[in-house]
């Protein structure tokens, strides 16, 4: 069950600021860097993410139709660091 959206806009305009400086050094968190669709702006999203052998599994806290993934699908490639 993704979580409400108000929570989605509050870290948006707060805690993934705070975040993002040390996102990729935390245990279960990365930063993906991605491009607007519409607008062309370079973004820099914290995740939660984990390896899986070979691959990263991201948690899709909010659902799966949020703008850092649509970026990602529309725009690639993106880049995810860890």
């Amino acid at each position: 069950m993704p979580l409400p959206n108000s929570l989605a806009r509050f870290n948006r305009a707060f805690t993934n600021k705070i975040t993002r400086p040390f996102a990729a050094r935390l245990p279960g968190f990365a930063v993906l860097h991605h491009t607007g669709r519409a607008t062309g702006t370079a973004y820099a999203t914290p995740l939660n993410a984990w390896r899986k052998y070979d691959e990263v599994v991201v948690a899709l806290t909010y659902g799966d139709e949020v703008d850092w993934l649509a970026n990602a699908r529309a725009n690639p490639p993106s880049t995810m660091v860890m």
